[in-house]
């Protein structure tokens, strides 16, 4: 019954599911950008990642997104739950267009039988969207080294920036184990941005339409000290769509007094874009992984095959008292 529960939730997401927003080849990393409710519903104690990317490299223009995000897990009665702060930043093209995001992630999970899960979130925050006109240097309003706003075929900012709330509604289901399966998550989520008709220019900014996200985890154990993992993120807005399908080999080194050390190499393919190399590497806590994107698509032409470079990290720590040494008063008798 269990079994067949979670095919019938998995085909359910699936099928529904269709956002273009972030883009990290390493968004398990960085999972909470993408799906506040995916955070470990076992784990009691704190978590914090930041990534950061540059794209596009060998054009004059560089893609540049950061992000970092801290949170708090803990337990309730019948509910295990997390809360944090998530703080994106990201910049592109010859106008810097630019977009700052600060949102507050929040879930409860509630246990269902033999440790599976299921997790409802919600991430309200501010999206701030901004350009820089001086440096349209391909617009026909750059004349003389200058921006101006006097040529009527152009374009007449009215203003420079918006602030759009907004906020991110997740489902997330996990599944302990199916045979060799392990720690099996899926879920799906939707931002919702809560005014769309803010006047960027003439016109108004492009119509943000509801942006979907689905999410995919899954661990196949080979044996005591090897294991696969296979991710997936699947993306839509409007016509735009963005599918990153990956599987990394972990291999873990050590195992000494409960502190883990394990490698791994990943493979990634983003749809008709690049095929992504990912290394990671963990010790005890510690979890950093870099990767690098090959153009595959014809943008390769401009790029010369080279892509982006990525790095994440990641940091775990169950409780700030575990971490502490304990000073052990033994009495005298005499």
């Amino acid at each position: 019954m269990k079994t067949k529960f979670s095919l019938i939730f998995f085909l359910f997401v699936y099928s529904i599911s269709n956002s273009q927003d972030l883009h990290f080849s390493a968004f398990h990393f960085l999972n909470t950008n993408f799906n506040s409710a995916s955070s470990n519903p076992q784990f009691m104690g704190y978590t914090a990642a930041a990534g950061y990317r540059n794209q596009y490299r060998t054009v004059p223009v560089n893609y540049n997104t950061a992000s970092i995000n801290v949170n708090k897990h803990g337990k309730l009665k019948f509910l295990n739950y997390n809360i944090g702060i998530q703080f994106n930043s990201d910049k592109a093209g010859d106008v810097s267009y630019s977009r700052t995001e600060i949102f507050i992630p929040a879930a409860i999970h509630y246990k269902l039988l033999s440790n599976n899960f299921i997790s409802f979130g919600l991430s309200p925050g501010i999206k701030s969207f901004s350009v820089d006109p001086t440096k349209m240097t391909f617009d026909e309003q750059y004349q003389n080294g200058t921006y101006s706003n006097v040529n009527i075929n152009g374009e007449n900012f009215s203003r420079l920036s918006v602030y759009i709330p907004s906020s991110l509604i997740s489902l997330n289901y996990t599944l302990s184990k199916i045979g060799k399966f392990r720690n099996i998550q899926f879920g799906i989520s939707r931002m919702i941005l809560m005014d769309k008709n803010k006047e960027w220019v003439k016109n108004s900014i492009p119509s943000f339409n509801r942006l979907n996200n689905f999410l995919l985890s899954i661990d196949y154990i080979l044996n005591d000290n090897n294991f696969l993992r296979l991710n997936s993120l699947f993306q839509k807005q409007k016509v735009q769509s963005n599918l990153i399908n990956g599987i990394s080999y972990i291999h873990v080194l050590n195992r000494n007094q409960g502190i883990t050390k394990a490698i791994g190499i990943g493979l990634f393919y983003r749809q008709k874009d690049a095929i992504i190399i990912q290394p990671s590497f963990m010790f005890d806590n510690y979890e950093l992984a870099v990767s690098y994107d090959v153009n595959s698509s014809k943008f390769k032409n401009v790029t010369n095959s080279r892509g982006a470079f990525e790095i994440c990290i990641r940091y775990k720590l169950n409780t700030f008292f575990e971490r502490l040494p304990l000073k052990k008063s033994c009495p005298v008798f005499i």
